[in-house]
């Protein structure tokens, strides 16, 4: 949401990367992790943004302790973690919301691409 572009721009994806790889660079190993596997088994970018946005941060929510050891600098609170991980979901969500809107509707979605298609 950058005012010098009229409030528009990309889906937040680089400057999510950039401030999580200076803050919680564990946050997003394990999203490049997930996002690459799922793009791998889909072949569509916005599935595998959107979904390894979700996972990632359910994995952070249940292993929250992990994340914040490897925070930079260190995360006295937990709390501080969560609060990141959740403000960066929502802005990748809220700029994903069409793109799921037509994952949603687009038939077969969820079933894994066959090698010859």
């Amino acid at each position: 949401y950058n005012p010098w572009l009229k409030f528009k721009g990309g889906r937040g994806l680089a400057t999510g990367a950039g401030g999580t790889a200076l803050l919680f660079p564990f946050v997003l190993v394990l999203w490049l992790i997930l996002w690459a596997i799922i793009y791998l088994m889909k072949k569509n970018i916005h599935f595998a943004n959107i979904w390894s946005s979700i996972m990632c941060l359910i994995i952070v929510f249940t292993s929250t302790d992990v994340a914040a050891k490897y925070t930079f600098p260190h995360a006295d609170v937990v709390g501080f973690v969560i609060l990141f991980s959740m403000g960066l979901f929502i802005i990748i969500l809220t700029k994903h919301i069409e793109p799921l809107i037509e994952l949603i509707e687009k038939p077969n979605i969820f079933k894994r691409k066959k090698e010859d298609e």
